[in-house]
């Protein structure tokens, strides 16, 4: 309360301070001086400053002036500067033309209405300092700025600093006048005060965004933000003045819930000085929807439809899908790097060995949000059989993983004999490894053979197996 208290009081004087410079002024000041605008009763003068003439001490920003200043040249006391107004504006241009002609359009904003002005003290060579409304005027430091000043009388008025341009960019006549006289290629040295709103965030954009996590940005056109807070919810509705987080872009969350649409609120928290002063900007509302999680099918496997060498797997169908990846094998140690796809939601697994455990691995990929699941695992068990061949068969396996494989693979083997060996043979029938087969995994190398197809035998004393195995 205090804080808005006085800054209406400041808004409310009128009376023109001087000594300590503007913020950004024009030009170096040079000897010539002009009566006018403020040594003369019932005058009207407009004045074109370029884009980036504002230079001095530093190039002047984007923002709100709050103030215009000229520079005394002369002395003066008491001096009442009756009806004094002043407007604001912008173009594109250089120069006046015609330069007789007070500029209307684009329209000039009335930045400070008309009202009396008193000086108490003037001394040559100082600022002198002309409140503007509290409205101020938004300024585009890419345009020229135009600034009119009219008033109906002086007393006691002063002479002001000119500054030499090489262009007409300035016109002055009586108050009330359309048309005036243009200037000998000299304007008055100029000031401005600028400040900067309290503004909203703007060009706020989600990005990078996944079923969990998502960047949020946003940026500000004033360097006056000392942060923001931010709401980040479900409701469209302005969250409390309580519960809110203070921020500075960008933010990652990472705590969000897959497939959810999500409502940020999010308003500037400014420094002392902004205009206004605020703590409590309006909320910016905006949204965004984090992506499904790509799910992992739940498997079914009916122990009614297993026999020695089949098997019957079925599975419901998660969202997004656009198809799914399987793949068996008797070693529960390490997922599988490849699998048979299909777009079904059941498979019939046949060529299976009888009473051995195997393991089924399912994952999905989706059209949305993460592109594939994790690998979902099965254990199942085969059947016996009860014809005596089966017997002295089924209960053998042999596996190749990886596959494809590297530079290395293992050789799973389940119920081997004596004399185990394995050998790789290539597409034409050349062979290319051999090794004995004494435990239940073999690792054989595949340094320097060529990447393609090729078979794995297996042999004992009882059997013979051959399975395919692809060297990347």
């Amino acid at each position: 309360m205090k804080r808005s208290l006085l800054l209406s009081l400041l808004m409310l004087v009128c009376t023109a301070a001087f000594a300590q410079p503007p913020h950004y002024w024009n030009a170096t000041y040079v000897t010539p001086t002009e009566t006018w605008p403020f040594n003369a009763n019932n005058q009207k003068v407009q004045i074109l400053y370029l884009p980036g003439q504002f230079t001095l001490a530093t190039p002047a920003p984007n923002g709100l002036i709050t103030s215009f200043w000229v520079r005394a040249s002369g002395n003066a006391t008491n001096t009442l500067i009756e009806d004094l107004e002043i407007r604001m504006g912008q173009m594109t241009g250089n120069a006046f033309s015609p330069t007789t002609t007070f500029v209307t359009t684009p329209p000039m904003q009335i930045v400070r209405a008309a009202a009396d002005l008193s000086i108490p003290t003037v001394s040559s060579n100082t600022w002198v300092e002309i409140p503007l409304d509290a409205a101020g005027f938004t300024y585009d430091n890419t345009k020229s700025l135009i600034v009119e000043i009219s008033q109906t009388a002086v007393t006691n008025g002063f002479l002001t600093s000119f500054a030499n341009v090489t262009t007409s960019r300035g016109i002055f006549a009586t108050t009330g006048s359309s048309t005036g006289t243009a200037t000998a290629l000299r304007i008055p040295v100029g000031g401005l005060t600028v400040k900067f709103p309290c503004a909203p965030p703007s060009n706020f954009s989600a990005s990078n965004i996944t079923p969990t996590t998502a960047d949020l940005s946003w940026s500000n056109q004033y360097p006056n933000v000392k942060e923001y807070e931010i709401v980040i919810d479900q409701s469209p509705l302005d969250p409390p003045n309580t519960g809110y987080q203070t921020v500075n872009p960008p933010l990652h969350i990472d705590t969000l819930v897959p497939n959810t649409c999500y409502y940020v609120h999010l308003r500037t928290n400014c420094t002392f000085g902004a205009i206004p002063d605020s703590f409590a900007q309006t909320w910016l509302l905006d949204s965004f929807c984090t992506m499904p999680v790509c799910e992992i099918p739940p498997v079914t496997i009916d122990v009614n439809k297993i026999t020695s060498t089949t098997a019957l797997v079925s599975w419901t169908a998660v969202p997004n899908v656009t198809k799914y990846e399987y793949a068996v094998s008797i070693d529960p140690q390490s997922p599988p790097q490849k699998g048979t796809f299909t777009t079904y939601t059941q498979v019939v697994l046949k060529g299976l060995h009888s009473n051995l455990p195997y393991f089924f691995y399912l994952r999905a990929y989706c059209s949305l949000g993460e592109p594939v699941s994790p690998w979902g695992e099965v254990q199942f068990h085969t059947a016996m059989t009860t014809g005596v061949d089966d017997l002295n068969s089924g209960d053998f396996a042999i596996d190749a993983y990886p596959n494809p494989a590297g530079n290395t693979v293992t050789i799973l083997t389940v119920g081997r004999s004596n004399n185990a060996k394995v050998t790789i043979v290539d597409m034409t029938g050349k062979l290319v490894k051999t090794t004995s087969v004494t435990e239940d995994r073999t690792v054989v190398s595949l340094e320097g053979l060529t990447p393609g197809l090729y078979f794995v035998r297996y042999t004992d004393e009882t059997r013979s197996e051959v399975i395919k195995l692809t060297k990347q």
